[in-house]
């Protein structure tokens, strides 16, 4: 399982970066659906054409940046041929989705306050499911192998 678990947690890393391609937000006013916003547009930016006719820069948004940068680490960490890796994976795992909770919870109070709604997609869903997918698989392997080295300047006995 070992094995299999250090092949399985850098693709569960890169589906979340797949899933930055897939609808994150909407954003309506009055009923009307502004604008819809990929994890992509979230990192890079997007210009959008408003309902009066003008075009407005939205994102990029820094919070939004760091998730995907974990993403990211979670899959190069994936090739370490070490112990620590599990444990970048694990706090990658760990940290993306409370980040991106914390995104979510202050882009809702600032549509608020603007008079917009918001619409969640699935690509926002099923990356914060893939890191705790991650998260969780890259403490089993951790804890699996607490034993597997000893301790830094101890020498095994036997």
């Amino acid at each position: 399982m070992e094995n299999l678990g250090k092949k399985i947690s850098p693709a569960l890393f890169a589906l979340i970066i797949i899933c930055f391609l897939m609808p994150f937000v909407s954003i309506s006013c009055s009923g009307q659906e502004i604008v819809t916003l990929s994890g992509v547009n979230m990192v890079f930016g997007k210009m959008v054409q408003l309902p009066t006719g003008e075009t407005e820069s939205v994102g990029p948004f820094p919070m939004v940046i760091v998730v995907f940068v974990l993403a990211l680490v979670g899959v190069g960490v994936g090739f370490w041929k070490n112990r620590l890796s599990n444990v970048a994976a694990f706090a990658a795992g760990l940290v993306g989705p409370i980040t991106m909770y914390l995104f979510k919870s202050s882009f809702d109070e600032e549509a608020v306050s603007q008079g917009l709604t918001t619409q969640w997609g699935a690509g926002y869903y099923l990356t914060l499911l893939l890191f705790l997918a991650g998260a969780g698989l890259n403490l089993y392997l951790m804890v699996r192998n607490r034993g597997a080295l000893p301790a830094p300047g101890l020498a095994r006995s036997g």
